[in-house]
């Protein structure tokens, strides 16, 4: 067991897990509720047996269900993949390393199905849970994600954000043997744990998520079971955790993770979807209920009706009366009245007066109604068979905006798993590794981290570590989110058309200006550009043909350059000759002037053999460049 800081005692933390348990009671029952819904069932107990003795149906039309999938289809459709922005120009290169390393370590934790299960969570209970941390695979430190159910949630109740960002506890709870203990926490005192948590037992069905109970039970005698909490707390600005049960702790200490700026963080992200004004935390299934119990008893209400008989009888006629109108309700029912006896003198069935169609009208407006909270058909693009994929997007985006504060939710939320995982990647992956992601394409691509480097300098060699994720100063952010099948058909049989409009010759200088102007995905744009451009390997080819004219006609201009400056020199020497000439021969310069000018020719003819030197070499390096040229058009 680590060294235990000055935290919080086991009784203190024990009073601290029962109030926040008692005072989310009625979150607890409410979210129970609308996960009995979402499973179909919708009736109570007590509903059941009245219903029941009065030979009603039992009808459950579960639309809950549906809104929560639709939410969820949603959601995978528009899945984005994390993506990391440098802070600084210098980090530029190190982004796209910290984005695959990321989406490495959200693969290995199965994050999207993580992610599905928490958003059902927060449709249904109202808040999203994940438990983060570091665990040891093959010996070496690994992130992980771990959903935690709103049952096993034990949080501040005080707390206002939605993001929690404001609470001062925060954890998880759950039953778990002594061998279970034993595997985790294998120097703890795990017999004086269990014996103390015996002390506050239940009965065989006792739990602490029991919606009869409004005190938490720390032992279940039946399961042999104790309630095992780890719970992250705030003293000053320090997070600390601790692992417990009423009898005692397992582990304690220092919160071990940090965020980028060294700041202790707690071990959980959590995010609610509503929180009200009384601090209650609910999705929007809660407001589905009242709805969804009017559909159901309004259709069984009409159901029963249709079957239904009203009659009288003078106390002579039937001898059962209770037989005689059971017989009534059936199709083929068959009765006897007394002999003797007249209908409509002493006996007669009444004429159904059951209004079935107010009824009808008002369960067409109850679906109505429900129908349109939650997914409603904006959002999932139905109806929309004759629209276009730009018609059906904005339909969708409209739809988008009613549930805005839901999928605002769900983002945030996600960003701040990423970032969390990147603070635990950038503290504890300090060993050497090589990283597998694979891509949408289904590429493999492997990254090195920790890589030893060797890079000389003026003051000598100077080691250093390649992909360091400790040297990585990055935000994240999601990627664009990928568009609809319709939309794509949509934009392929556009591209159709304008190909089918234009001579194929002129394809590869039209098509990247219709890329640049049209309104078309960046899969579609990217698709197209490779497609002009070619395979890699032709592309390149191009390459190669390009930087072999450009070389030829680098040597072109270096010659010609070369040819006039030998010409100029020519004729500067020409010039001064003259010059000296003439002022001998006709006495008409003094001595030291002829000096001079003799001195200003030789220093001329000094330049000027310089200068065809330089114009030689550049003519020499022309040439050269021709036949290297030629030789990899060659290859």
């Amino acid at each position: 067991m680590k060294n235990a800081p000055a935290g919080y005692t086991v009784d203190e933390l024990v009073a601290l897990v029962n109030d926040a348990r008692a005072n989310s009671q009625e979150e607890r029952d409410l979210a129970r509720k609308c996960e009995s819904y979402y499973d179909g069932d919708q009736w109570t107990a007590n509903e059941r047996k009245v219903l029941n003795e009065r030979g009603q149906p039992i009808v459950t039309s579960n639309k809950v269900r549906k809104k929560v999938n639709a939410y969820l289809g949603l959601e995978q459709e528009r899945r984005a993949d994390p993506k990391a922005r440098a802070r600084s120009q210098k980090l530029v290169g190190s982004a796209e390393v910290a984005t695959r390393l990321l989406r490495a370590n959200m693969d290995a934790a199965n994050f999207e199905r993580v992610k599905s299960k928490c958003f059902r969570d927060g449709m249904v209970s109202g808040t999203m849970a994940v438990a983060q941390g570091i665990k040891i695979v093959g010996g070496q430190p690994q992130t992980f994600v771990k959903r935690i159910r709103f049952e096993d949630f034990i949080f501040d109740t005080r707390a206002y954000e939605d993001d929690f960002s404001d609470a001062q506890f925060l954890g998880y709870g759950r039953y778990m043997s002594k061998k279970q203990v034993k595997r985790f926490f294998p120097d703890a005192d795990i017999d004086r744990a269990f014996d103390g948590a015996r002390q506050h037992e239940g009965d065989d069905l006792a739990d602490p998520q029991d919606e009869t109970s409004h005190r938490t039970y720390w032992y279940n005698k039946k399961l042999e079971r104790a309630y095992v909490v780890q719970l992250y707390y705030l003293v000053g600005d320090q997070w600390m955790y601790c692992t417990f049960t009423s009898g005692g702790k397992l582990e304690e200490g220092d919160s071990p993770y940090i965020n980028d700026r060294g700041d202790s963080i707690a071990g959980v992200t959590a995010q609610s979807i509503y929180v009200g004004v009384d601090l209650d935390r609910h999705g929007p299934v809660k407001d589905m209920l009242p709805l969804q119990d009017e559909l159901n008893k309004r259709r069984s209400k009409m159901l029963a009706a249709l079957s239904a008989r009203q009659s009288w009888a003078a106390e002579h006629v039937f001898a059962n009366v209770t037989k005689a109108r059971k017989e009534m309700a059936k199709l083929d029912g068959h009765w006897e009245p007394a002999a003797g006896t007249v209908k409509g003198q002493d006996w007669d069935v009444l004429e159904n007066t059951f209004d079935f169609t107010g009824n009808a009208r008002l369960y067409e407006v109850t679906e109505k109604e429900l129908d349109a909270q939650g997914a409603n058909p904006g959002l999932t693009g139905r109806g929309t068979q004759y629209s276009s994929g730009r018609a059906i997007q904005a339909q969708i985006q409209s739809g988008l905006r009613e549930e805005a504060e839901i999928f605002d939710a769900l983002r945030v939320w996600e960003l701040r798993v990423y970032a969390m995982d990147w603070f635990l990647t950038r503290q504890f992956y300090t060993d050497q590794r090589v990283v597998r992601v694979i891509g949408r394409d289904d590429v493999e691509k492997f990254i090195p981290i920790n890589e030893p480097q060797v890079k000389m300098t003026p003051r000598g060699p100077v080691a250093f570590l390649k992909n360091a994720p400790m040297m990585m100063d990055v935000d994240w952010t999601l990627d664009t989110t990928p568009d609809s099948a319709t939309l794509r058909q949509e934009q392929f049989t556009a591209l159709m058309e304008i190909l089918g409009k234009t001579p194929p010759q002129l394809w590869d200088k039209m098509l990247p200006v219709v890329m640049m102007l049209g309104e078309f995905t960046q899969d579609t744009k990217d698709a197209v550009m490779q497609l002009v451009g070619g395979t890699p390997q032709q592309q390149q080819m191009q390459a190669a043909a390009q930087q072999i004219d450009m070389q030829e006609r680098q040597a072109e201009v270096a010659k010609k350059q070369a040819d006039v400056g030998l010409a100029k020199a020519r004729e500067m020497d020409v010039r001064a000759n003259a010059f000296l000439k003439m002022g001998r021969g006709y006495g008409t310069l003094p001595e030291q002037q002829l000096e001079r000018a003799e001195m200003g020719l030789k220093a001329q003819e000094l330049r000027n053999e310089t200068q065809r030197g330089a114009m030689d070499f550049a003519f020499r390096r022309a040439e050269q460049a021709r036949p290297a040229a030629g030789g990899s058009s060659g290859e």
